[in-house]
């Protein structure tokens, strides 16, 4: 009997619009159920959120809607991978301080958004169904935030035994819920950055 394969640990789960078709069509229908999902989350929240809502909001039928997302935490979670995916983009200054200043920055920017205090919420939702979609999320904004680490630590602009993990868990987990609180302003950003500078034995960036 074949073994069920899993992915290794840390490793960072495949988009869930991998196979959605392209094309303007379709681009245009996933913009207009990112909006109603948005637009009924805002309305009803998720637990009230429901498929034919969203469908409705949107203008499509539901064959449609369910083909491509066969449950609301699928709807989430294409809001999730947009987010991550505007994270992942920029490429990061060299140095230790100038690139998780600038992650931070990215992901503040993303966590002000409408987009972002879902992607936040979903991390600390109830919902047993989001815990999957969490982890994926997380992990993905994690590999982004490990990078610099791990670059530094190559380098010798930090220990080789640093504990990337805590560290990146510490800057991440602590935007997210810096966030959900009072929001990440500039001024939290760079207390947060100097933080973890110190944490990981670098030295701050000035500025």
């Amino acid at each position: 009997m074949a073994q069920k394969q899993t992915a290794p640990a840390g490793a960072v789960p495949p988009r869930r619009t991998r196979n959605v078709q392209a094309g303007p069509r379709s681009q245009a229908v996933i913009e207009a159920v990112r909006t109603a999902t948005l637009a009924e989350l805002d309305r009803v929240g998720y637990a009230a959120m429901t498929m034919d809502g969203v469908a409705r909001a949107a203008g499509i039928n539901r064959t449609t809607l369910y083909r491509r997302w066969p449950s609301k935490a699928a709807l989430l979670g294409n809001l999730l991978d947009s987010e991550i995916d505007r994270l992942e983009q920029p490429p990061l200054p060299p140095g230790l301080g100038p690139a998780l200043d600038a992650v931070l920055a990215g992901l503040a920017d993303n966590l002000s958004r409408r987009e972002g205090v879902a992607l936040a919420r979903t991390f600390t939702a109830p919902e047993p169904e989001l815990r999957d979609l969490a982890r994926a999320s997380r992990l993905r904004a994690l590999a982004r935030i490990r990078a610099p680490f791990e670059a530094a630590a190559a380098s010798g602009e930090i220990a080789a035994d640093s504990d990337i993990d805590m560290l990146a868990q510490l800057l991440f987990s602590t935007a997210v819920l810096w966030t959900l609180e009072q929001g990440l302003d500039r001024a939290a950003q760079q207390r947060l950055l100097v933080l973890v500078l110190r944490a990981a034995g670098a030295s701050p960036v000035s500025g």
